[in-house]
C-alpha cells in the first residue's frame, strides 16, 4: 500500500514556500505512481463546509451525519471535538475499517485478526484505497458506500471541521519537530548546511504542519545517498503503530510514538498555462520529471514496505 492510511489523516504541510501550480502536476502524476440513508428524508442541513464551520454548524452537521449513519444501522458515535462540542462521528467496535473521504483514508485492523496477512483481504484493501472514487466505506468487507456518500452530502460533514479550531494534537506536532529536526540536523552534517530545521505554526489556528524543505536541487542520486544516511522511515515504529491502531479507538497517537521526519521539497515558482491541451515547455517538463524522481526516493522505503505487506 502507499502508506499507512490512518496516519494520512494527520496534517500535512501545506505552507511551503514557492509552491506554484507544478505541485498540482506532481501531486497527480505521484498519486497515479502510488497510489443508506432512506431517499425519501430530506435533510435541510449546512452545504459541506471549510474548516472556519462555527459551533452551530459543526454540531448539526455531526448530528445529522449520525443520525443518517446510525439509522443505516452502521456502528457511529457522537464525541466531543477539541473545543469540547459534540461534533465529531467515529466508529466504535473491534472493526475491520477502511474508509475514503475527501479529507483522506483510514484502515483499521480489528485486533487479534489475522486478515491483517490474508492476501485476499490485502488486495481488497490495496484496490479499495486505489480506487479513485470518493468517498467509500467498508466495514468488515462489506460495502457500505453508497450510504456513507449519501449521508455526507445530506449532512455536510466534514471530519476535518469536526475536531473544530484547532485541528492539531500539539504534543505531537512537538514530537514531529523533535524527529524532523534530528533529520535537519543529519542532513547538514552530510554536506546539506542549507536544510533547515522545522518550526511550529506563530499561529495555533493553523494547519500547516511543520515539515523540512529539502532544496529541489538535489539530484534523486544525491537524494538517494542522503536518505540512506539520514533514514526517513522507520519500519519498526510502523508497526508499532500499526498494532496500536488495532487497540486504539480515539483516533490518538502512542504517547512514546516518534514520527517519520514529515520532508517536502522547495519547489520552484513557474508560470504554466491553465489550458489543459498546451503541452508543457521542456523546461516544465524537465521540472516534473525531476520532482517526480526525487518524492520517488523520498518515499521509496516505505512504498517498499507496504508493497511487501500486500504481497506476503
Amino acid at each position: 500500500m502507499a502508506g499507512d492510511f490512518r496516519q494520512s489523516l494527520a496534517p500535512h504541510a501545506n505552507g511551503v514556500s514557492s509552491v506554484s501550480l507544478l505541485w498540482f502536476f506532481v501531486l497527480t502524476l505521484i498519486l497515479a505512481l502510488v497510489s443508506g440513508c432512506t431517499p425519501d428524508v430530506e435533510v435541510d442541513e449546512p452545504e459541506p463546509s471549510e474548516t472556519t464551520m462555527g459551533a452551530d454548524q459543526l454540531i448539526a452537521a455531526a448530528q445529522s451525519f449520525y443520525d443518517c449513519m446510525s439509522g443505516a444501522g452502521l456502528p457511529v458515535e457522537l464525541v466531543e471535538n477539541h473545543d469540547g462540542y459534540e461534533s465529531v462521528v467515529q466508529f466504535t467496535g473491534d472493526l475491520w475499517l477502511m474508509i475514503r473521504s475527501p479529507e483522506g483514508g483510514t484502515l483499521r485492523w480489528p485486533s487479534n485478526d489475522e486478515r491483517e496477512h490474508d492476501p485476499e483481504a490485502l488486495a481488497m484493501a490495496q484496490a479499495f484505497f486505489d480506487d479513485s472514487m470518493v468517498p467509500g466505506l467498508m466495514i468488515d468487507g462489506v460495502d457500505h458506500s453508497m450510504v456513507y456518500t449519501r449521508c455526507l452530502e445530506r449532512s455536510g460533514y466534514n471530519q476535518h471541521a469536526a475536531w473544530g479550531s484547532t485541528n492539531m494534537d500539539f504534543d505531537l506536532v512537538s514530537r514531529q519537530i523533535e524527529s524532523n529536526n534530528a533529520w535537519a540536523g543529519c542532513a547538514r552534517s552530510n554536506g546539506w548546511p542549507m536544510i533547515q530545521d522545522s518550526q511550529a505554526s506563530i499561529d495555533p489556528d493553523e494547519s500547516d504542519w511543520p515539515t523540512v524543505l529539502i532544496p529541489v536541487t538535489i539530484t534523486a542520486e544525491e537524494l538517494r545517498t542522503l536518505v540512506e544516511a539520514c533514514p526517513t522511515f522507520n519500519p519498526e515504529q510502523q508497526e508499532y503503530l500499526s498494532q496500536w491502531w488495532h487497540i486504539e479507538t480515539t483516533g490518538q497517537y502512542p504517547p512514546d510514538y516518534m514520527p517519520d521526519p514529515s520532508l517536502d521539497f522547495v519547489v520552484p515558482s513557474l508560470q504554466y498555462s491553465t489550458n489543459p491541451e498546451d503541452e508543457p515547455t521542456a523546461e516544465e517538463a524537465a521540472a516534473l520529471e525531476n520532482i517526480s524522481a526525487l518524492y520517488g526516493v523520498l518515499y521509496e522505503k516505505k512504498n517498499e514496505y507496504w508493497a511487501n505487506k500486500v504481497g506476503n
